[in-house]
Formats: structure tokens, sequence, C-alpha cells
């Protein structure tokens, strides 16, 4: 059996429900959805046939759960993801997700020579999984911890959403690297943190309720 993607089954991301290994689960399932290309519905098709990959006690979790549950998981791939969080993983494991999110930096220990690009995808796809916020919310949050400069450079009052947001990273790449790497001198952390500290001041008030209603 294959998919209309043409991508086998045998290929479908395995997990036996280990919490050590959520995320990279989480990262398997969205790359194969990236690899498949923009014009596949695999976002759509895989949420229905991931549970082939459950193992172990994760699979009898999984058929133990009410019709009504599952239908919500096959929503799409992060409607599936969030609901793994959920139902399934602990709170311990949200929380270390959380602070992790927040500790999250541009080319950090780990992701020395990635583009702005792919650092606001890294982070759009972790607080996607953590988070219930609408657009404007998430856009703040997503923006809180990158470099300074970004937020000038990016138009940040007028980001409408996070694909909005990743189309002007996408565009501006070039002059982002540059604003970091000129932030990066003798005196670039301090800018940057006064910068972040204003910021911070400003949405304050808005990422505390987001955080308070995160599940």
């Amino acid at each position: 059996m294959y998919l209309d993607t043409k991508v086998p089954l045998d290929f479908i991301p395995k997990w036996d429900g280990d919490d050590k290994r959520a995320m990279t689960y989480f990262n398997d399932l969205n790359e194969l959805v990236r690899e498949s290309g923009p014009e596949s519905n695999l976002a759509w098709q895989l949420p229905r046939l991931a549970p082939m990959g459950f193992r172990g006690l994760l699979r009898i979790w999984w058929s133990n759960l009410s019709d009504g549950l599952k239908d919500q998981f096959r929503l799409d791939l992060f409607s599936f993801i969030r609901g793994l969080r959920l139902h399934y993983l602990t709170d311990r494991w949200g929380n270390d997700r959380r602070a992790e999110f927040q500790a999250m930096r541009f080319r950090e220990v780990g992701h020395l020579r990635e583009t702005p690009f792919e650092y606001m995808n890294r982070r759009i796809f972790l607080a996607r999984i953590l988070y219930d916020l609408t657009p404007e919310e998430m856009v703040a949050h997503v923006l809180t911890g990158a470099p300074g400069a970004w937020l000038f450079l990016l138009g940040e009052h007028v980001v409408r959403d996070t694909d909005d947001l990743l189309h002007r990273v996408r565009e501006a790449g070039p002059s982002l690297t540059a604003a970091y790497q000129a932030g990066t001198g003798s005196d670039g952390d301090t800018l940057d943190d006064k910068v972040n500290a204003i910021v911070e001041k400003r949405l304050g008030p808005l990422l505390s309720s987001a955080v308070q209603r995160a599940p």
C-alpha cells in the first residue's frame, strides 16, 4: 500500500511513546511532509497513517481512544502532534520544551551555520506544538529572543501571521544575517539586550497571557 504521494508506508516514522524521543518523532513527521513538496496533501494524509508507526504501549493507548478524539487528531499534521502533546505526553515534557523555546537563539550551539529562515522555521515549529495562540500572538511570541535588529527589518508591527513572517524572513535573509553579524561585535550583545528588553517590556503582558493559556 502506498500514499498518493508515492511515499511507501515503510517510510512512516516509528515511535514507542518514549518522552525523550518525542521531538525527534515530531521532526521526522514534519520532515516527511516538507520533503513531499508544496503540492502534496501529505499533511492531511499523514495523521491517518502515522498511528501505523506506533509501537508498544503507545499503540495500545491509541487503540483505546474514542473515535471522536481520534478524529480530532486526524484534522491535519499539527492537530495530530498537538493531540499527542495534550493527551499523551506529560506536563513535565511540556515544561521542558517551553524552557527550550525560551532559551532558543539564532546560531546557538548545534545550529552554528543556520540561516534566518531555518531558525525561524524551527522556532515556529516548536511554538505551534506548545502554544494555542492567535496569529498576532504567535508572531510576537516567535520573535521574542530573535536578534533585536530583526524586529525592525521585518516590520514586526505589520506581520499578519507566521506564513507572512516566513515569507519576510526568506526575502530579507541576507539583510538579517548581516544585521546579526554586525551585532556580534564588542558591544553587539549589549545592544541586543537593550532592544530585547524594550520588546519584552512592550509585549510582556501579551506573552504572559499566552503562556498562562497554553495547556
